[in-house]
């Protein structure tokens, strides 16, 4: 009996978890979507800085947040704060083949995307070493500046945290650019993945119109001298800005908020306050924070004792 067949009878016919799991391997799973003609479906997936805090082998202590996008026409990854894409393969092109294994890379096997040539990578990426994109707010809108040194059959890039509802219409200037919104799970925001289309050589521009619901952008971000903290949710994990410093904080605090360290040890509010260090070492770089709201954090910060030891 064919894959093809088992992989429809059992996952598109028959109720769910009542069908034994099928085993099979990637290539023939590739050969039921090319006998299907079934397109991948498009994902856009907004990262934020996750890891934050954190020195761990290649971990700068800030991985820029980032919105990944997955198509069947191209991989990418845009940050928060750069133009051009992290990363930009696009299948459509020809793969070059180049000599990975040339890439320079760390004591831990990581490629470090700011410094390596984009053409030597496998599949090849498009290369933007000759682009400039900009992004500045107009009356009604953004208006995205590129330069670029050649022509480009497609480019990619990002506009975070839009003074507007996820629910706002985006519209281009440009007949073949796509937008897609993304939405920040964590703050509310919205961010805009833009694909810019054909790039002709030279000077250019492209104008998004969008009309919806302002909304005020909400800054994850709180810090008070060296002391910074990254919200998510309900939550945030506390650092120090210089990781050459020691920290030793005293706040006060709701009687259930405590701090946790990587390696599990909490120090809970007591009369009022709470009291942790902060520091680059392993238990200490980067502390949870529960129970502890983001207005009663904030607003108690003003007043905390903050010391460098």
């Amino acid at each position: 009996q064919s894959f093809s067949s088992i992989f429809q009878n059992n996952c598109f016919t028959k109720p769910r978890l009542t069908e034994k799991i099928v085993f099979t391997s990637a290539a023939d799973v590739s050969d039921y979507y090319k006998e299907h003609n079934m397109q991948l479906q498009p994902v856009y997936y907004f990262q934020p800085d996750y890891y934050y805090g954190f020195h761990t082998h290649d971990l700068p202590g800030r991985v820029d947040d980032r919105i990944e996008a997955v198509t069947e026409n191209y991989l990418a990854v845009v940050r928060r704060g750069y133009g051009l894409p992290m990363y930009f393969y696009d299948y459509t092109n020809t793969w070059k083949n180049s000599n990975f294994e040339n890439i320079e890379r760390s004591s831990w096997g990581g490629v470090n995307p700011d410094i390596c040539d984009h053409r030597e990578s496998q599949p090849a990426q498009v290369d933007r070493s000759d682009m400039s994109i900009n992004s500045r707010i107009c009356e009604d809108g953004i208006i995205i500046e590129i330069y670029s040194g050649s022509e480009k059959d497609r480019m990619v890039t990002g506009v975070f945290d839009i003074s507007y509802e996820n629910d706002c219409v985006v519209t281009a200037d440009k007949s073949d650019v796509k937008i897609k919104k993304v939405k920040d799970l964590w703050t509310g925001n919205t961010h805009l993945f833009v694909d810019l289309g054909k790039i002709s050589a030279g000077n250019s521009s492209v104008k998004l119109k969008i009309c919806g619901k302002y909304r005020t952008p909400i800054k994850a971000e709180t810090s008070c001298g060296s002391l910074a903290a990254m919200w998510f949710g309900d939550h945030a994990y506390v650092r120090t800005l210089d990781k050459n410093q020691t920290l030793r904080v005293i706040i006060e605090a709701p009687s259930e908020a405590f701090v946790q360290q990587v390696n599990g040890v909490r120090h809970c509010s007591e009369n009022g306050s709470l009291s942790f260090t902060v520091n680059s070492c392993w238990e200490d770089e980067t502390l949870l924070l529960k129970n502890f709201s983001r207005d009663l954090f904030e607003k108690a910060l003003c007043s905390a004792k903050i010391e460098i030891v």
